[in-house]
């Protein structure tokens, strides 16, 4: 933009108009500049000014001019058609964009050179350090989840740290940034900050040494009484209600609110805090707590939901607080549930009561952990077959409210995975071993935690069946992609040849669902390439995710088949997937049945009470009924049954075409 200077009929306005400036000679103006709507305002340093023309019209249906009204400006461009109206302090060394409002405020300023929030660093998962994971604002949570957890690659931690650092030192700057259309109203003190585009900041009371990232399809608001010190805020998030946050990421789209407070915390996205505590948090997405008294602490999580007065204890220590945890995702904390750390819990299972002997039961996923008379007891595989299980895994990407084209993390949704099954390959191994080396007695021990003998039967013959739903959903898959109808031989490209990249250990990089050497493959390039930059890595997670469906089925031919199934790819008849098929409809069949039973439980007379207060049993039913609906018109249920018949449909469809092939 053509800029100039000041007139001497431009100067002599604007000293009628109450203004003064150190130097008129250091203000600099658009060439279409009028000073009909600067009033009253100090100047100092260097100063850009734009033009003054647009009317803003605020809630409630009042306008106001666009321009300079009571200021003290230093070192400031302001971009065309802002407001800037009553700051009581001043605001120093700052970029305004276009169309700003900034109204009733304390001081914005920048002191110093500044990274904004890049570069500090937050002491996650263990409290007595060795963990720091840096902050920038491009952090994303598989990024993340390897540096605080592969402390065992301690190159890997050098380089990485390097190139976060170097890009730290690229973000600074002795001046700060106010994006296109951003409000701030009300605030109090705003200290090295930058602020995205249509970022909204009403009544927070102080941010200091931060970035909030916002743009126009995912604007970010900063609410009352918030305060904020060395942080990155991702764009789409909804911080208010006297939330209070040091040394935290917080990812896209999360909402933190009612006085909620957070130190040394990442949360990544579509995160939900109210009201409680995170000290030293993991937070992959869609962690969600909501409760007064609830204490998130030194540990890691994704998927989580922490119910009213959850909380883990790490107090138990002798050389500082180094005890942590880990609930695996989609874990749920029952109310009043507590855990000591240290601890290690399975994938989507349900912890209840209070755990004190450090269960470590990774191995078992979608269990329930309980108390029983002080001691803690394993249920393995029952939230396979409850209705919860399913409704949360469907309604998780559903409510993802980061923009489509936007979305930093990468993200899987699936509850049976390489991940989830290879641990209940695992399982059964374990289980079927010390069932059958057993000595009769009612249960049997996995390190601290007590297994009841029937409930480990009914582990396996739920994992199995969750398996072959698992195998089923990816061949039925595969096989509608081929045109059986048009080929003799549909094993030859059903199965892959030498392909390896999905095979091993999956691990869940908080959300991110990878193989093994593909993980491995990605460190050794950071360690060793030093051309292999940040874009690179990120770049690496999104193929990932992109491929994720090949790599599922480079897994299941190249590891379940041979250690499950007891057969290799090669070796793959057109019966054999004539039986899987058959045991797929069956498994779908069966945990349809199990949802069902379970999702109807929520329309007994039991959960009647409380229902038709001053009537009688009719009374109580129409008004639950008039409330809640009934098991027959829930749409929960009815989508169960509508998907359970089209998976059974396209089960004898592939199974009526494999016939005519043999």
């Amino acid at each position: 933009m053509q800029m100039r200077p000041l007139t001497p009929n431009e100067i002599d306005r604007l000293v009628a108009q109450g203004c003064s400036a150190e130097s008129w000679n250091t203000i600099r103006v658009s060439e279409r500049f009028s000073p009909e709507y600067i009033r009253n305002v100090s100047f100092s340093g260097e100063i850009g000014l734009g033009v003054f023309e647009k009317v803003f019209t605020l809630p409630g249906g009042i306008k106001k001019h666009s321009g300079l009204f009571h200021a003290t400006l230093h070192n400031c461009s302001i971009g065309d058609n802002s407001l800037i109206e009553r700051t009581t302090g001043y605001i120093a060394n700052y970029r305004i964009g276009t169309e700003c409002r900034i109204q009733h405020i304390d001081r914005l300023w920048t002191e110093g050179e500044s990274s904004f929030g890049n570069g500090a660093v937050a002491s996650v998962v263990n409290e007595g350090g060795g963990r720091e994971v840096p902050l920038f604002d491009r952090l994303s949570a598989p990024l993340a989840h390897l540096i605080a957890q592969y402390r065992h690659r301690p190159l890997f931690i050098e380089q990485i740290g390097r190139r976060i650092a170097e890009y730290a030192e690229s973000r600074k700057s002795t001046v700060g940034n106010v994006g296109d259309r951003a409000v701030i109203i009300g605030t109090g003190a705003l200290c090295n900050i930058n602020i995205g585009t249509e970022c909204r900041i009403e009544g927070a009371s102080r941010l200091q040494n931060g970035t909030i990232l916002s743009h126009a399809d995912a604007p970010t608001y900063i609410g009352s009484h918030v305060t904020a010190d060395d942080f990155i805020i991702g764009a789409g998030s909804y911080i208010s209600d006297g939330a209070s946050l040091a040394r935290c990421f917080i990812g896209q789209a999360c909402r933190l609110s009612h006085q909620f407070t957070a130190h040394d915390t990442l949360c990544f996205a579509n995160c939900v805090f109210e009201n409680g505590e995170a000290c030293a948090l993991f937070a992959g997405p869609y962690t969600v707590s909501m409760h007064k008294s609830t204490l998130l602490i030194a540990g890691s999580c994704s998927f989580l939901n922490a119910g009213s007065g959850s909380n883990q204890s790490n107090h138990m220590y002798k050389l500082g607080p180094i005890h942590q945890g880990r609930l695996d995702r989609g874990c749920k904390l029952a109310s009043n549930s507590y855990l000591s750390w240290p601890a290690h819990v399975g994938s989507f299972s349900l912890v209840m009561g209070r755990h004190t002997s450090h269960p470590d039961v990774a191995l078992f996923p979608f269990s329930y952990l309980m108390e029983q008379g002080e001691k803690t007891v394993l249920i393995p595989g029952t939230n396979l077959m409850k209705a919860g299980t399913l409704r949360d895994a469907q309604k998780w990407e559903s409510r993802d409210r980061r923009p489509a084209n936007d979305r930093t993390d990468p993200i899987d949704y699936r509850l049976l995975s390489p991940y989830t099954v290879g641990k209940m390959v695992d399982a059964i191994e374990w289980l079927e071993k010390e069932l059958n080396t057993g000595n009769g007695e009612a249960a049997i021990l996995y390190g601290s935690t007590s297994i009841p003998r029937r409930a480990a039967q009914n582990g396996i013959a739920y994992y199995r069946l969750a398996i072959d739903k698992f195998m089923g959903d990816n061949l039925t898959e595969r096989l509608e992609q081929l045109t059986l109808s048009d080929t003799r031989h549909p094993l030859a490209s059903l199965f892959p040849r030498h392909t390896s990249s999905g095979n091993g250990k999956w691990c869940d990089l908080s959300g991110l669902l990878a193989p093994g050497p593909a993980v491995e493959q990605l460190l050794q390039a950071i360690e060793h390439d030093e051309n292999f930059s940040l874009d690179d890595i990120a770049t690496t997670f999104s193929q990932i995710a992109a491929t994720t469906r090949e790599l599922t089925w480079e897994w299941i031919c190249g590891t379940l088949l041979p250690r499950y199934y007891g057969i290799n790819a090669e070796e793959v008849t057109t019966g054999l997937l004539h039986e899987w098929i058959s045991r797929w409809m069956n498994a779908v069949s069966a945990f349809n049945e199990a949802v069902k039973h379970d999702a109807e439980k929520e329309f007994s007379d039991f959960n009647r009470i409380g229902y038709g207060i001053d009537g009688d049993r009719t009374v109580r039913t129409g008004d639950f009924e008039q409330v809640h609906g009934t098991a027959e018109n829930h749409p929960f249920l009815q989508n169960c049954d509508k998907q359970t018949c089209r998976q059974l449909e396209t089960g004898r469809r592939l199974i009526d075409q494999l016939d005519c092939l043999q």
